[in-house]
């Protein structure tokens, strides 16, 4: 199947959430082991074990610096040194095994997004808040032509849009509040046993709220048990949604597993299944370095040849959120690679707040450069803010504003 329209999140369309951007990202897991808490209170002694051995290993590593130019408080410069060191042995790898987990636990201690414990119903008013991430769901599945959503593509790992999108399906339902616009939707992301569907199943709240002056003819304190049709989600594999979404996760996932047997059977569709939730961080996940050397690549070819594909055949692709740093050359090339063919290409847009400063010459330069120079008068690299105009330019959230007003020409 073509998809028309591709997005591609990098670093940048997490902030929102609370994930500390690349370049601050080792500073930010630091300050975890320094003042051993996080916003929600303090560390579990086995949280500050990891991170006093993570910052250790890098420490360590500040030998390379004798010849080598290595930024040791750069996520991607410490996970490619230690992709290649743990080629030379196990120690090293365990090395690069504790690097993993102490990312993911940066990341889940300072996302907004925690693991859904199924007790907090989204509704714009009555308990938990929308968010930009639910208004982008919002967006997506609202669409008219469920056959023909935009694919994602993404450089995260972490599981704010998985949660986001559960949360969308966990919510109270009232004549003039929230509704999802779907019954479901998958997520494909190409990578089996991965691949997973949240469902709508109906049900009921109690929702418990002071008595109005209106209702009661004076002031009343009184408590009153309101019964609101909600919704709850479920979350099943192997299984068809009314939409499904392509969510390419180029460099791995918190979610998908590094260990060789991560899966179980399911003993109804008798069918490989995952181990935990598509919504929860696994053991050990599976993160791939930046410099996608061969210590765990095969795992994702799939997921990568997919994204291929896909760019080849996209009319519009939009960038969110990612700066295609000087650094990144694989992805410069598989950029080129991905739309060189592609003559079905008509515009690329790319939401990012540098470009909307005095200092984007630099940036500007390298998108043009992946692109021929008759492309490059289509690309838009300030977008116009057609949605909410309280948002910062180039950030996530202009991007959604213009996502949701469905004006300008952000999809094909």
């Amino acid at each position: 199947m073509a998809y028309n329209n591709v997005i591609i999140f990098g670093a940048g369309a997490s902030v929102d959430a609370g994930i500390p951007l690349l370049s601050n990202f080792v500073d930010t897991m630091w300050n975890l082991a320094i003042r051993e808490r996080s916003n929600s209170g303090p560390l579990s002694p086995n949280d500050l074990d990891l991170f006093k051995k993570a910052n250790t290993i890098r420490v360590e590593l500040e030998r390379f610096n004798s010849r080598a130019n290595f930024r040791l408080r750069n996520l991607e410069d410490v996970l490619s040194l230690l992709s290649f060191e743990a080629m030379s042995g196990t120690d090293s790898k365990a090395k690069y095994e504790t690097w993993v987990k102490a990312i993911t636990r940066t990341i889940e201690l300072t996302t907004k997004f925690p693991p859904p414990d199924g007790s907090r119903p989204l509704d714009d008013a009555i308990n938990y808040k929308r968010t930009l991430y639910h208004a982008f769901w919002d967006s997506i599945l609202g669409q008219d032509t469920p056959t023909d959503p935009p694919a994602i593509i993404t450089f995260n790992y972490d599981l704010v849009l998985e949660r986001a999108l559960w949360d969308y399906f966990h919510c109270i339902v009232t004549e003039d509040g929230f509704k999802p616009a779907k019954d479901s939707c998958k997520i494909t992301y190409f990578l089996k046993p991965y691949d997973f569907t949240i469902r709508a199943n109906k049900c009921f709240y109690t929702v418990n709220r002071l008595e109005t002056a209106a209702e009661a003819g004076y002031i009343s304190n009184r408590m009153l048990s309101v019964r609101h049709d909600g919704i709850k989600p479920s979350i099943e594999y192997n299984q068809n949604g009314t939409i499904e979404i392509p969510y390419l996760k180029l460099h791995g996932s918190l979610n998908w597993c590094d260990k060789s047997t991560p899966n179980q059977t399911d003993p109804i569709s008798d069918t490989l299944i995952p181990s935990t939730r598509a919504i929860d961080a696994a053991e050990s996940p599976l993160i791939l370095p930046p410099v996608f050397n061969k210590m765990n690549s095969g795992k994702v070819v799939p997921v990568w040849a997919k994204a291929l594909e896909i760019l080849r055949q996209a009319k519009h692709i939009i960038f969110v959120g990612y700066s295609l740093p000087k650094t990144d050359i694989y992805m410069q090339y598989f950029l080129k690679s991905a739309v060189g063919p592609n003559s079905s290409l008509q515009k690329i847009i790319v939401f990012d707040p540098a470009l909307f400063s005095e200092a984007n010459n630099e940036m500007r330069q390298r998108f043009q450069e992946c692109f021929s120079p008759q492309f490059q008068e289509q690309i838009t690299f300030m977008p116009e803010m057609v949605g909410n105009a309280h948002s910062s330019r180039g950030t996530f959230a202009h991007f959604v504003g213009n996502l949701a007003s469905g004006q300008g020409d952000l999809l094909f």
